[in-house]
């Protein structure tokens, strides 16, 4: 076969007359022949030096009036002869510098990109590393879309918008690999074609055309939407070519081959990048009240003004306005009684010197203090916690649960029990199989009591040993409230005055949550005020006081720890969790059932409630990089742990984008991983969800997780005026199983069309 004249080419090149196919090979041609570079450069340097020189300037020396037409001619012309050598400018200078330093490598490929305002992303280099320019995407770099839309301008005049989630990688001046999302590409110049987008089943080729690439997540399928011109689908490898999807048609792909038809789908992908990105929710899990404490909250009478400017009166620092939140409940240790008179050997604590420690070979070490319950094969003890069993009150345990020191499978079996029928008769449990030699630390049992359940009877628990030897400790149980809805506030039609007299009455408040002077406010209540008529945000301070720990927190009004809507003012403290310790209780604002607390890694490789221990429980689950400085955890022992949230309404035709920041421990934590789902309902409608049974990213580290869902789609059969839920849970368990999610940020967003 004869090779083409190079040389020929570079003259047609100049003139702006070169074919696609020409353009294409004169371009391998000068990134691997040095000879085709030079001549390149010797042609270029004096048509450049020829174009300076302006045929426009020239043309009026020699016309006294100078036609319109041809100097519109001219600009024509000369647009088009700059297009091209702006197309060919990328590979004269790139490979100029190659040529020079006599380098064989492609030259880099940079691609200029601009982000919908508030848009969330990080960018990576081939390397891994953080790339903190966010204007342009070098050669081998990707960028993850978390929340929003970006458009590319890539090399060739395509043009592409990425709406979140998505993960892109720019491959080089013709290949980018979308690893997960929904893109737009549109290949504006003949030059692009051969464009090519790489997905995890195919390769999608342009034929030139504009077209929507979509990966559901979860479904290992891509959905190809083809609005103008033509495609070809070809394999992985590059050598199983698939069939060409024409304009207008829209279809499923299972690697080459079509799988189903789409019907219509223009309203899909976004054309053009929307202006910005509207925040629907954030939650960073760090405010909320503490356990066992007492507060007492004031604040300055221009806090809260009416309509009409009328101040409310303020609480003073004299009479604040107090309430306390539930206190930790009393576990006799030790005090358990035996239950059981079958099997060998008795119930006992074990005590253990720190000084020991080293030399203790009879099963696992303890994890806290200097004792712990070890428990022989079919046996059981119990206690009565002498707590009146109150319907709508959470009780939560938490304990460490050891195996048998002779390696055998043990089973451990926690319940509670109410005195009326005895421990025989469980309220709640949960049933693990611990590791050979280790401890499941922070293990979760809660129970929430019913009213067939509150008839005075008291609440017990009970702890057993099936199969092999089990050793308990640590054992703490809380005991949180349901909260009470707050007072309804007047309708807005009510007026506060006289009708037609001036409005002079200052805004009183008609409820309280929690009550003044509650004894155990729930973990998860919201400090409510509700007042008696709408009110706006003046000026001043809100102090809330921890008399137990004598510290305060000054909450700026307007700020996130502070809202106000209509009549009703909520505020929530930072949440002054200590370094490497956990608090079990809801989460304010959500609707919390099973296993569910917050804890704060201590960021230094230990984790909870075990700062100083010197066995290998130290490193257990380090969370060295997920310093939060809260997180939520989830457990799943015996039932999936969950938190649920309204998110209001939705609005028409928009996406609504979730993420979650999903965290991964340390690979030597022999707590499993629990798992995530994370949901989008309405009603009891799923509108979208993700889930995963492996840790999504590195150990020490948290990853985001999500999913986007548009409101235009009304395939689901769901009630349209029903508010949006989030729903985030482990998965069920394994037989004999249990685990732990850690969460952290939740944001949600949206775009319009």
């Amino acid at each position: 076969m004869n090779r083409p004249d190079y040389q020929a080419l570079i003259q047609q090149l100049l003139d702006g007359e070169i074919s696609a196919g020409d353009f294409a090979w004169l371009d391998e041609e000068m990134r691997s022949n040095p000879d085709a570079l030079a001549a390149y450069r010797i042609h270029a340097g004096i048509h450049f030096g020829l174009l300076r020189r302006g045929e426009i300037a020239s043309a009026i020396q020699r016309q006294p009036v100078v036609p319109i037409n041809r100097i519109m001619a001219i600009q024509r012309q000369r647009v088009a002869r700059i297009s091209v050598m702006a197309a060919a400018a990328v590979v004269m200078l790139s490979a100029l510098a190659l040529w020079l330093t006599m380098g064989t490598e492609r030259a880099i490929t940079q691609a200029g990109f601009r982000s919908s305002l508030d848009s969330s992303f990080t960018i990576t280099d081939t390397k891994d590393e953080l790339i903190l320019s966010n204007t342009t995407l070098t050669q081998g770099a990707t960028i993850r879309l978390d929340h929003g839309a970006i458009e590319l301008s890539l090399p060739h005049q395509v043009r592409a918008i990425l709406e979140a989630p998505a993960t892109l990688t720019l491959i080089d001046d013709r290949t980018v690999d979308l690893a997960r999302g929904r893109g737009y590409f549109e290949v504006k110049s003949p030059e692009g074609h051969g464009f090519t987008v790489e997905t995890p089943h195919q390769k999608i080729v342009d034929l030139g055309t504009a077209f929507g690439v979509d990966l559901p997540i979860g479904s290992g399928e891509t959905h190809l939407h083809v609005f103008t011109g033509s495609v070809r689908i070809d394999g992985l490898d590059g050598k199983e070519a698939g069939e060409t999807i024409r304009a207008p048609r829209a279809v499923s792909l299972r690697g080459t081959s079509v799988s189903g038809e789409l019907g219509e789908s223009n309203d899909l992908f976004r054309r053009q990048l929307p202006e910005r990105v509207e925040s629907v929710f954030t939650e960073d899990f760090e405010s909320g009240l503490l356990a066992g404490k007492d507060y007492a909250v004031s604040m300055d009478p221009t806090v809260i003004l009416d309509l009409a400017g009328n101040r409310f009166a303020g609480i003073t620092e004299q009479e604040p306005w107090r309430f306390s939140t539930s206190k930790e409940l009393r576990i006799r240790n030790p005090g358990f009684e035996e239950a059981t008179t079958k099997g060998g050997g008795k119930p006992h604590w074990q005590e253990v010197n720190r000084e020991q420690i080293s030399v203790f070979t009879v099963g696992p070490k303890p994890t806290e203090g200097q004792q712990h319950l070890l428990l022989l094969p079919d046996r059981t003890v119990v206690q009565d916690l002498d707590v009146p069993i109150r319907a709508g009150t959470t009780y939560t345990l938490t304990l460490d649960i050891g195996n048998s020191p002779t390696g055998s499978s043990s089973q451990a079996d926690v319940r509670f029990f109410g005195s009326d029928a005895g421990y025989k008769a469980s309220l709640a449990g949960i049933r693990v199989n611990p590791p050979e030699d280790a401890w499941l630390h922070g293990q979760i049992l809660s129970y929430t009591a019913t009213t067939e359940d509150a008839t005075g009877q008291t609440l017990g628990i009970a702890l057993s040993a099936k199969d092999g030897w089990v050793t308990y400790d640590d054992l703490r149980i809380f005991e949180t409230r349901e909260s009470a809805p707050a007072e309804s506030p007047r309708s807005l039609s009510e007026e506060s005055g006289p009708s037609g007299q001036p409005d002079t009455r200052p805004p009183l408040v008609s409820s309280f949550e929690p009550t003044p002077d509650a004894p155990n406010a729930a973990l998860d209540d919201t400090p409510t005020l509700v007042f008696d008529e709408p009110v706006r945000f003046g000026t001043g301070r809100i102090t809330i006081r921890n008399l137990t720990d004598s510290s305060g927190t000054e909450l700026v009004v307007g700020s996130k720890h502070t809202s106000l809507r209509d009549r009703v003012l909520t505020f929530l403290p930072p949440l002054a969790l200590a370094e490497g310790t956990r608090q079990i209780g809801g989460i304010p604002g959500w609707e919390c059932s099973g296993p569910v607390s917050r804890f704060n890694p201590s960021g230094n490789g230990e984790r909870y409630r075990h700062p100083d221990l010197a066995d290998r429980a130290k490193t257990r689950g380090a969370l060295d990089s997920m310093k939060g400085p809260t997180l939520v955890t989830l457990g799943n022992a015996g039932q999936p742990g969950t938190i649920r949230r309204s998110l209001g309404k939705a609005e028409e035709d928009r996406t609504y984008t979730v993420s979650v920041g999903i965290g991964c421990r340390d690979a030597t934590d022999p707590t499993p991983f629990a798992g995530y789902r994370i949901r989008l309902l309405r009603d009891s409608v799923v509108l979208a969800e993700v889930t995963g049974e492996t840790p999504p990213g590195s150990p020490n580290s948290i990853t985001p997780v999500g999913f986007s869902w548009d409101s235009s789609d009304h395939r689901q059969e769901s009630t349209e005026d029903a508010p949006l839920i989030l729903e985030i849970a482990t998965l069920l368990p394994m037989a004999g199983k249990s685990g732990e999610l850690d969460i952290d940020h939740v944001q949600v967003t949206s775009l319009g069309k």
